[in-house]
């Protein structure tokens, strides 16, 4: 049927249908107005049809990327003149699935392969008419969907406007009380920078703000924001830097719970992902895709001919930033902006790209209709509630934070949504429901720095966490702790900030003495589990850390507290280190207890 269908085609050499194997006839969709898809196991992907040009191209895409990817087999969609979408399948599990989007070169044609698109049209400028465009047809794609293909995305009819926005109307830009008004409005994501270069507004400026800014006076991100929010006919646009009062504590705690809901309602979030500051502008010329994030490979036509295809890997939420290396994707509060928005036009240094919870989207045409993106996954939250928990920590967690009592404020929103899903409370970043793998974390690195939240959370160190997310499928039947007491309450109405000081947890679950050493844990990262009769909890639980089950990653430096004598001998009990106070080599051997929290045989003498 693909022959034949292609020798019909204008300005294209036949091909035999002997040259291209049946399986891979549903490349090349009949018509410009249906798409295909096929599921390629990994066998054949490994043993390519002799003589096929789609099989073999194939084949080498695997062999070039098999290295950074696990892969049971490839599922090929293609759309008539846009790039093809590979997605190798994950052995684990799908969420891990890698992305690559496969096209020709500019201005070159396949004969054996007339449908394959090209990379697009180049957009020179990112505040061009035609980025314009891109971002309209995206817009009205999503918002006027009638059929299914964006039902994630669709949100009430008369959404309430923030309790602050600015008008952007009229020739100068007015923050105005919107008094429980509805309409739409853009929300901007951006990073302030330094203090000085960040417009606020204040209790002593409110009013000024109120009857009105000259554009020209706004820091150009800003500037920028608003030329966007009026080219695109929305009246609103909300910064929370101008419509959340500064230093007003008051106005702070009543706002901030609230970002969440004001981004996910916002029609459009607009992420200034390349500036560093709110001084630089975002709508610039934009740079070409980066040469290391493209490779070309060979392929033989029908009738001999060696042409050249492109495949370009996908930024993805589980390995490449969506955005990759822009300063947007470092700060922590921006992440929970990122999650929460319905809709997102990503702004970088080489693209525009758009992310709501259905799709992506890319200059070239490509639509991924799949698990990449922070908003995509967020709002599939409820098919494995506490996978995607414990992933967006994990990617969370990375970021920076200017202020370390925000850790658990900048994620809070994400809680509160969290806890519609998950029965039980909210113990300062630890879900009482999956207390055996939430307690199960640990960190990329020693922390030289601790904040004084309770050493139980994650939010308790700065730097990035990791938990076991095999443990997810069954973390229920894998538990073998028991909550016994909680005092654990916010400081503030909001259950989802920051908690009071000197929070605990009463726990009861079976332990195990093991002997650790370390010369320089600091640096080297790591304590050594010296071989014990009673190692069997340490193999259980930390074999998935480290590929071994003779070290331990610490979330901070132990130190030498007291001497401690018991049943089995005298030793030296331990503490963790406080804020800072490590700076240099520290050594220490000592017994230690670990907790069991779950996992594997208890062996009967640490059963009641």
């Amino acid at each position: 049927m693909a022959s034949k269908f292609l020798s019909r085609l204008p300005g294209h050499l036949s091909t035999r249908s002997s040259d291209i194997c049946p399986n891979c006839k549903s490349l090349i969709p009949e018509s410009s107005e249906s798409a295909t898809r096929i599921d390629i196991p990994l066998s054949k992907i490994q043993k390519p049809h002799g003589g096929c040009p789609h099989c073999t191209l194939l084949h080498a895409v695997y062999n070039h990327y098999r290295i950074s990817i696990r892969c049971t087999g490839i599922i090929v969609d293609c759309t008539w003149d846009k790039p093809v979408v590979l997605k190798f399948k994950d052995t684990l599990n799908d969420h891990f699935a890698s992305w690559h989007l496969l096209y020709k070169p500019r201005g070159t044609d396949i004969s054996s392969w007339p449908s394959l698109g090209g990379p697009g049209e180049s957009l020179d400028h990112l505040g061009s008419e035609p980025s314009l465009k891109f971002l309209r047809d995206r817009m009205d794609e999503c918002l006027g969907a009638c059929d299914d293909s964006h039902v994630l995305c669709k949100q009430a009819v008369n959404k309430p406007l923030p309790k602050r926005v600015l008008d952007v109307r009229e020739e100068k830009v007015r923050l105005c009380q919107t008094d429980g008004q509805s309409g739409d409005y853009c929300a901007l994501s951006y990073r302030w920078g330094p203090p000085e270069e960040t417009l606020r507004t204040t209790d002593s400026n409110i009013n000024d703000m109120m009857s009105g800014i000259e554009l020209p006076s706004l820091p150009k991100l800003l500037q920028d924001a608003v030329a966007l929010t009026r080219q695109l006919n929305v009246t609103y646009l909300w910064i929370d830097a101008l419509c959340i009062i500064q230093g007003n504590k008051q106005d702070w705690e009543a706002e901030a719970p609230k970002m969440g809901k004001y981004y996910k309602n916002a029609i459009l979030t607009i992420a200034a992902s390349l500036a560093n500051q709110v001084s630089e502008s975002f709508l610039v010329p934009r740079e070409k895709i980066p040469q290391e994030r493209l490779s070309s490979f060979n392929f033989t036509d029908s009738d001999g001919t060696i042409s050249q295809v492109v495949v370009r890997r996908v930024p993805d939420y589980a390995g490449i930033p969506l955005v990759a290396n822009s300063p947007l994707s470092t700060r922590a509060w921006t992440w929970q902006e990122n999650v929460l928005s319905t809709r997102i036009a990503h702004f970088s240094r080489t693209e525009l790209v758009w992310e709501c919870r259905s799709q992506q989207a890319f200059e070239n045409g490509a639509k991924l209709w799949c698990s990449v993106g922070l908003a995509y996954r967020y709002a599939r939250a409820g098919d494995d509630v506490e996978y995607y928990w414990k992933a967006l920590v994990t990617d969370y967690s990375k970021r920076e934070l200017t202020y370390e009592s925000d850790r658990l404020p900048a994620i809070s929103s994400v809680a509160a949504y969290f806890s519609t899903l998950v029965p039980g409370r909210y113990l300062a970043g630890v879900w009482e429901q999956w207390l055996f793998s939430d307690l199960a974390w640990w960190p990329s690195w020693v922390s030289k720095k601790r904040s004084e939240m309770p050493s139980w959370s994650w939010a308790s160190i700065t730097g990035q966490v990791h938990f076991a997310l095999e443990t997810c499928v069954n973390s229920d039947k894998l538990s073998a702790i028991k909550l016994i007491d909680v005092d654990c309450a916010s400081t503030s109405s909001n259950a989802f900030m920051q908690p009071k000081e000197n929070s605990s947890i009463i726990v009861e679950a079976p332990i195990c003495q093991v002997e650790i050493s370390s010369e320089d844990v600091l640096h080297v990262g790591d304590y050594q589990i010296n071989e014990k009769a009673d190692t069997w909890a340490v193999k259980n639980i930390f074999k998935d850390m480290r590929g071994a089950f003779n070290t331990v990653r610490p979330d901070a430096v132990l130190l030498p507290d007291d001497e401690v004598t018991t049943k089995q001998g005298t030793f030296t009990s331990v503490r963790r280190s406080r804020k800072d106070e490590v700076t240099s080599p520290t050594s220490l051997k000592t017994i230690v207890f670990c907790l069991h929290l779950g996992g594997g045989d208890i062996p009967s003498c640490l059963t009641k």
